[in-house]
């Protein structure tokens, strides 16, 4: 949950939707490490109807249509609908301080390889999932996120390591 910090938008929205601000996210911790992400919203919502195009599952407080099948978002029928914000809201503001605590954590628990395909990839995520990325990326930027096997092998942050951008 992230209650510091939040816009008085997404306060205000929490209030009129009677809703936390609290978003879940899952990865595999092993395996084949792949994951299709879905979305859930205390029950699975049916597949291929509101995939996030991220390698991790969403759970969240998020309004749903009336008939429990996709997740509300603004567009031309819907801008004045407080669900269809909320949820922007969540995913703008809640997602990515808890997809980078994931990531981060998962660097105790599981091997760079399966920390690696939780990542987003940026051409894979859904349009309405994509305001996430960049608050992820700025979050996860400090972070011990990459494997170096340099000095015995540890964790680095992104802004310590060396890319080799040849390969």
């Amino acid at each position: 949950v992230q209650g510091r910090g939040m816009s008085e938008e997404a306060k205000k929205l929490s209030e009129e939707q009677n809703l936390p601000p609290w978003v879940g996210v899952a990865m595999p911790l092993s395996g084949n490490n792949s994951c299709e992400g879905r979305t859930f919203c205390c029950l699975p919502l049916p597949a291929g109807h509101e995939s996030t195009g991220l390698p991790v599952h969403v759970h969240g407080f998020f309004g749903v249509s009336d008939n429990r099948r996709s997740l509300k978002w603004t567009g031309t029928d819907q801008k004045s609908d407080s669900a269809a914000r909320w949820n922007e809201v969540l995913v703008r503001e809640i997602l990515p301080s808890a997809y980078a605590r994931l990531i981060t954590d998962a660097t105790q628990y599981c091997t760079e390889d399966s920390v690696y395909a939780a990542l987003p990839n940026i051409h894979h995520t859904q349009l309405n999932w994509e305001k996430a990325l960049k608050p992820f990326f700025n979050d996860v930027l400090n972070e011990r996120v990459v494997w170096t096997s340099a000095n015995g092998g540890q964790w680095i942050t992104p802004r310590d390591a060396v890319f080799n951008r040849m390969t």
